[in-house]
């Protein structure tokens, strides 16, 4: 068996409740299926008025067709033409909730588990905001999220910092995790986590506030999960992360 590099985990008493209120506000807007507000660009209704010169808008108005019959017409026009034509060019320019499905809120105390090809990794300290949520792995800098400013009381839904791991329930998650992302391993919980899936990387995702995150174990992963135990004095090592879990929850691996 590989040796695994191991850092120290952390815990905290739970996730702060402003930031499940966010998760809650992140899962609602991944929920939309169409905001007709969010094709007002100056192009898509001058295109608009070309092939529906009976319901024509005024491009500069920034506005979509307020009357019912046009509205409903705009919203299957631009999701039948607008929207594949922006997917074949910058589909970063689709608003996040149109690449996202199957969305929900998961229980408080969940256990996810994210994976790095960083030994060193342990801390959520960066992630993306709302605007790059579906393409955070295109990111090469991500943004910095340090917790006075993620948990900033005044701080809104496209101001927040979000990080990304798999469900521990999912029996797939460790040759997948590891082989996509990187065998290092971070074992951790949150009450403020939303499931997703999205459709760009054909994963069921969990999307997460950093900073609300607690209980956390980092350990790799080569076949089985390995971390230490909690005198940090030999490895211990899991085939099912559910045994890993179990340990976690008797206080038998390492945390700060």
């Amino acid at each position: 068996m590989m040796a695994p590099t191991l850092l120290r985990g952390s815990r905290r008493a739970g996730s702060p409740e402003r930031l499940c209120k966010m998760a809650v506000d992140l899962a609602d807007y991944l929920k939309i299926k169409f905001d007709p507000y969010d094709f007002t660009q100056e192009w898509i209704l001058e295109r608009w008025n070309e092939e529906y010169p009976e319901f024509a808008v005024d491009p500069e108005r920034y506005k979509p067709p307020q009357e019912a019959e046009a509205a409903e017409q705009f919203e299957r026009w631009v999701t039948d033409k607008i929207v594949p034509e922006i997917l074949r060019g910058d589909p970063r320019d689709l608003p996040a909730y149109m690449h996202f499905t199957d969305v929900s809120v998961m229980p408080k105390g969940s256990w996810l588990v994210h994976f790095s090809k960083s030994a060193y990794f342990a801390r959520f300290d960066r992630g993306v905001t709302l605007e790059d949520l579906a393409y955070s792995t295109w990111r090469r800098e991500k943004d910095m999220a340090p917790c006075d400013v993620n948990r900033y009381p005044h701080a809104g839904l496209g101001d927040l910092v979000w990080g990304f791991a798999f469900s521990a329930n999912d029996r797939s998650v460790g040759s997948y995790g590891a082989r996509k992302y990187g065998r290092h391993v971070v074992l951790f919980q949150t009450d403020c986590a939303v499931s997703a899936w999205h459709h760009g990387d054909h994963e069921q995702q969990m999307i997460f506030p950093i900073c609300s995150e607690y209980n956390r174990h980092s350990g790799s992963y080569d076949g089985d999960f390995n971390f230490t135990d909690r005198l940090g004095e030999s490895v211990v090592s899991f085939s099912d992360i559910d045994d890993a879990i179990d340990a976690a929850e008797r206080g038998e691996l390492e945390r700060e």
